[in-house]
């Protein structure tokens, strides 16, 4: 991999819980290409998909390189239509089961910023 993950995220409305935390994602995109959102997921081998506010599910693809210690599936999204500000983000896990979805709000920077 050409870059890496920051684990960042400020508090909202008084609280550090990070459920109501807004994450601050780094946007690198190589020689001006599409700008890309990579979340890694620790999905324990369940089917795994991301869904941002107001769009259709994204599956989520294995992670085919490195040590896959605690994260084996990549969710990826072209952010070119996400218009900047804060969005909500959707992981789900689904083990055939049952789903897990877990959501974050991800504040997503204007281009060029």
């Amino acid at each position: 991999m050409d870059s890496f993950a920051l684990k960042a995220f400020t508090s909202h409305a008084g609280s550090c819980d990070p459920e109501d935390a807004i994450h601050l994602p780094q946007l690198l995109p190589p020689n001006g290409q599409t700008r890309k959102l990579s979340i890694l997921v620790n999905s324990s081998g369940r089917y795994t998909s991301m869904q941002i506010h107001g769009m259709k599910k994204i599956p989520c693809s294995n992670v085919s390189h490195g040590a896959r210690i605690a994260y084996d599936k990549q969710c990826v999204a072209d952010l070119s239509d996400i218009p900047p500000g804060t969005t909500d983000i959707l992981i789900t896990l689904d083990d055939d089961f049952r789903e897990e979805t877990t959501r974050l709000k991800v504040m997503i920077p204007p281009p060029g910023l």
